[in-house]
């Protein structure tokens, strides 16, 4: 690839070239993933540093979108890093993957009441299927539940909640939200560009 990227007859430089797209990021060793970039449809743009750190606490359900390999809105008891494990390390689990990236979405009220819990500005469809499934993850019945199995993977940056996250049968990487108020002043273009109410 890095031998084709050659500039153009008129020596301009190639912009992109496509080295692969089928089952790549079960293949990119983790220690080769640097910035992750989340621009906005204005361009601005925020670089996330990816660490090994995760928080082990476990703040009531969890809402997980799947980007990649696939994309189903899903609900947990899981935090992100058991999550990661029964997604890709779990023999028993019967959707097993060999490598995911995702994000944890803020739940808000839910996460601690699923059934009366105040919606306040969260921008989720189909909220009364939403509140069934997180019932029946607290009720025990399941740990781990799928809210659309073909969801598209799109989400407000404000919904992000912990961050994102990569990984594979190496290990996993955590790409965490700067903190709301540095948002707010360091990096306040793209915060606003990016319509993030808090």
């Amino acid at each position: 690839g890095i031998d084709r990227c050659i500039p153009h007859a008129d020596e301009t430089p190639k912009k992109s070239l496509n080295i692969s797209t089928y089952r790549v990021l079960e293949h990119v060793p983790l220690e080769h993933m640097r910035q992750l970039y989340l621009v906005t449809a204005y361009g601005q743009s925020l670089a996330l540093e990816p660490t090994n750190y995760f928080t082990n606490a476990d703040d009531g359900l969890h809402l997980y979108q799947e980007i990649a390999p696939v994309t189903p809105l899903v609900v947990s008891k899981h935090n992100p890093l058991n999550f990661y494990n029964f997604i890709i390390k779990d023999p028993e689990c019967m959707v097993h993957l060999p490598a995911i990236a995702f994000v944890e979405l803020a739940l808000g009220d839910l996460a601690k009441d699923p059934e009366f819990g105040a919606l306040k500005d969260l921008p989720y469809d189909q909220i009364h299927h939403l509140r069934e499934c997180l019932v029946e993850v607290k009720q025990g019945r399941v740990h781990t539940k799928i809210v659309n199995r073909h969801h598209t993977p799109e989400f407000p940056y404000r919904t992000i909640k912990s961050g994102i996250f990569v990984g594979n049968e190496e290990g996993l990487l955590h790409y965490p939200l700067p903190p709301r108020e540095e948002l707010r002043s360091k990096y306040y273009r793209w915060w606003r560009s990016a319509n993030v109410r808090f």
